[in-house]
């Protein structure tokens, strides 16, 4: 079976904007359920920390986007898609931690934007590495 055949019908590739965002939620769920291995942080030196999860969770989904961008109009739809529910997860998680660690919103907002500064810049890197090891 073709990966575009597995997309459709795990994916919903070809589906309407709510069936869309449903099936990257799933995925999305997918995706952090595998960056919560072990392996990552056993094997791979990637330290077992706020900042080492959070760059294993992107890269997963990093990755994922770009294999879905190559899916055409459709695949680029379900990689935004796929982005926006990490923005979203991201966006719920920090107002938890404000809530618990007592951090109003405006202090929240602020961590949120920072992480999406990061996020961006990580993904301009990896981008650049896989465009060079290309070009190899």
């Amino acid at each position: 079976m073709s990966i575009r055949a597995i997309l459709s019908r795990f994916a919903g590739l070809r589906a309407g904007r709510a069936a869309r965002r449903r099936a990257a939620a799933r995925l999305y769920a997918a995706v952090v359920g595998q960056s919560r291995r072990p392996d990552p942080f056993r094997d791979h030196g990637v330290p077992d920390s706020f900042d080492g999860r959070f760059d294993t969770l992107c890269l997963h989904v990093f990755l994922l986007a770009r294999r879905l961008g190559r899916e055409g109009a459709h695949g680029a739809e379900l990689a935004r898609d796929l982005y926006d529910a990490l923005f979203a997860d991201m966006d719920q998680t920090l107002r938890e931690i404000g809530v618990v660690l007592g951090v109003n919103e405006s202090r929240v907002s602020q961590i949120h934007a920072q992480a999406l500064k990061t996020l961006r810049k990580r993904i301009r890197e990896w981008t650049e590495e896989q465009e060079t090891s290309q070009r190899l």
